[in-house]
């Protein structure tokens, strides 16, 4: 199989910041295959601490392990 990890991270209030990061398991590390960061400063922007998850279709099989989900200080 093939390992993938996916980084997300969250940080400041006006604009709340929103940074993914998607890298491929390579013989020589990990390889950065997507990223993208976002500022949000909609009125409805996210205010708190809360929750995230992940989804997939039914089309493929997926296997989630080693799934941590923590606090990170700059």
């Amino acid at each position: 199989g093939r390992t993938y990890r996916l980084s997300m991270a969250v940080s400041g209030t006006s604009p709340v910041r929103l940074a993914m990061k998607l890298e491929k398991k390579t013989v020589d590390g990990y390889l950065i295959i997507g990223a993208k960061t976002y500022d949000d400063d909609a009125p409805a922007r996210v205010k708190e601490a809360g929750q995230f998850g992940i989804s997939a279709d039914g089309s493929v099989n997926w296997v989630y392990d080693n799934f941590v989900a923590r606090k990170i200080t700059p």
